[in-house]
């Protein structure tokens, strides 16, 4: 695995004792490099990891197979996971969208083509006007031709913080309709 710093870790999917195994029966000898417990990563590897196989067998296999997600996971979604800072959006096809808004991180359905109609929650909406989509209210929204935000009729309607995701907006392009 290539890291930024351009250091390369070819074995990175070979653990520590296949390693020390295969040198002992070919008479080879190796080096630890007597720094490593000291680091975050020989903390994870002597102490958390030994933790998650105590929880589940496959620990170690599920680790390596999330770093090798993790490695081959689209650039633009490798930046936003890697960005704190913010907020960004990311069209994952297929109807979602991957959103960080500083620290947070969730996944949300995209904009949906609103022809015929969306269901959305207990709601069914549609339209004869084209080029209209649904989608869930973002902060600095508007009300169509006013300046009055979204998040202001939400807080006017006692509408809590953590059920305003769930309404939907009606968009086009990126002018709020309704």
């Amino acid at each position: 695995m290539r890291r930024e710093d351009r250091v390369v870790r070819p074995l990175l999917c070979v653990w520590r004792e296949e390693t020390e195994a295969f040198c002992r029966e070919r008479g080879l000898e190796w080096r630890s490099d007597a720094t490593n417990p000291g680091t975050l990563r020989g903390l994870i590897r002597h102490q958390v990891l030994p933790l998650f196989e105590l929880l589940h067998p496959a620990a170690r296999e599920n680790v390596l197979r999330a770093l090798d997600e993790r490695r081959t996971m689209p650039d633009a979604l490798a930046e936003l996971l890697d960005s704190s800072a913010g907020s960004k959006r990311l069209d994952l096809g297929g109807g979602m969208q991957a959103v960080r808004e500083h620290e947070r991180l969730w996944l949300e359905p995209g904009p949906r083509d609103l022809s015929p109609a969306v269901e959305w929650g207990p709601w069914r909406i549609e339209s004869e006007l084209p080029g209209l989509k649904v989608r869930g209210w973002r902060p600095g929204d508007r009300l169509a031709g006013r300046s009055k935000k979204i998040q202001d009729v939400f807080v006017d309607a006692k509408i809590p913080r953590s059920d305003r995701e769930g309404w939907p907006l009606v968009v086009r392009g990126d002018e709020d309709v309704a």
